[in-house]
């Protein structure tokens, strides 16, 4: 898997229209949206914030870093990836 950073953009709203090595985040709305980082599948990558006890914890640095947690498994999607959002960049497990 090739390395890559994700540049997060802050909405309200998601797009309908998602744009690849773009991190949408809606705060408001607790989510955050990125098509599958491995570049190729083109799977909407959904991901809730912290819901009790589940959903991912979300944390934004003072420049605008953004950080999920646990790591993301696209175990469903063809592609299988399985990586972490750490600080903006995409850290393959």
């Amino acid at each position: 898997m090739k390395d890559m950073t994700l540049r997060p953009q802050f909405v309200e709203f998601m797009p309908e229209k998602l744009e690849q090595g773009v991190l949408y985040v809606s705060e408001r709305f607790g989510t955050a949206i990125h098509l599958c980082a491995c570049g190729s599948c083109g799977e909407k990558t959904v991901t809730p914030f912290d819901i009790g006890d589940r959903g991912w914890l979300y944390t934004r640095d003072a420049q605008e870093r953004v950080t999920l947690h646990p790591s993301i498994g696209n175990f469903a999607m063809p592609c299988r990836s399985h990586y972490w959002v750490q600080e903006n960049r995409v850290v393959w497990c």
